[in-house]
Parts: C-alpha cells; sequence; structure tokens
C-alpha cells in the first residue's frame, strides 16, 4: 500500500491555479530560421571567474523559447554550475542558469552544445513578441 497520492484535479486546482489552467505557460515559439545570435557572461559558483576572459562573452544562437526558458546553441563547452547574463538585441540582459539540453540537435552544425537558458523571471508578452515570430 502507498502512502503517496495524487491529487485530484480539484485540489490541483486549489494549490495551483494558474499552473493547471493557462495553457501558454508551456507553448514553445520559433525565433526564425538560423536563430538570434546573443553574447552569455557568466561567473563560476566555485570560484567566481568569468567563463569568458576578454569579456566580450561568448557568442551564443537563440532558436526557440518559452515563458521561462531559452533555448541556446554555442560551438563551445560551458560549465552549468555559473550564473549567467544572456544578452539578446531585442530584450537586452537576461539573468539565470543554464540546463543542458539532450533532445535538441543541430543538424547543420552537430558539434555544437545545446543548453536551455532559464531565466530568473519569467519573460513578459512584449519580450516574447520582440524576439519570437509569434
Amino acid at each position: 500500500m502507498s502512502l503517496v497520492k495524487d491529487l485530484s484535479p480539484a485540489l490541483k486546482e486549489l494549490f495551483h491555479p494558474s499552473l493547471y489552467n493557462d495553457t501558454s505557460v508551456e507553448k514553445c515559439f520559433s525565433v526564425g530560421r538560423g536563430g538570434i545570435a546573443g553574447r552569455l557572461y557568466g561567473h563560476l559558483l566555485s570560484s567566481g571567474e568569468t567563463i569568458d576572459c576578454h569579456d566580450s562573452g561568448v557568442k551564443v544562437t537563440a532558436n526557440r523559447l518559452s515563458r521561462q526558458c531559452i533555448y541556446i546553441e554555442s560551438s563551445e563547452v560551458l560549465p552549468l554550475t555559473a550564473c549567467y547574463q544572456l544578452y539578446l538585441q531585442p530584450v537586452g540582459m537576461l539573468e539565470g542558469f543554464l540546463r543542458k539540453d539532450t533532445i535538441s540537435v543541430n543538424k547543420k552544425h552537430p558539434s555544437y552544445h545545446s543548453y536551455i537558458f532559464v531565466t530568473d523571471s519569467w519573460l513578459t508578452e512584449q519580450q516574447i513578441k520582440a524576439i519570437a515570430l509569434v
């Protein structure tokens, strides 16, 4: 007999109403053919060192996005244990952290590394419209 039970739909609605009703939360948007170029700046959590020794940022390409994350690619291997700032021209500087994207593969450049940039705060509708082809 299991002591862990799944919440009923009514209880889920009571505890987390916006997560279960808002279908746009998980919706992904494309940023167009080829993506949008950006720069990624970061500081390692263990030592405080910057990721890029020239302070010009690491070149990345944003391919798609949702309200809470942006899918990016880089030709460089990036550490996951760092605080990052992502600069995209349409919206400016965004803060967050990286997770490895194990699903996405660039067919043109298979050596590129795919990451998910998780933003500290959700993107607004204006930011999504500025970046994506809605």
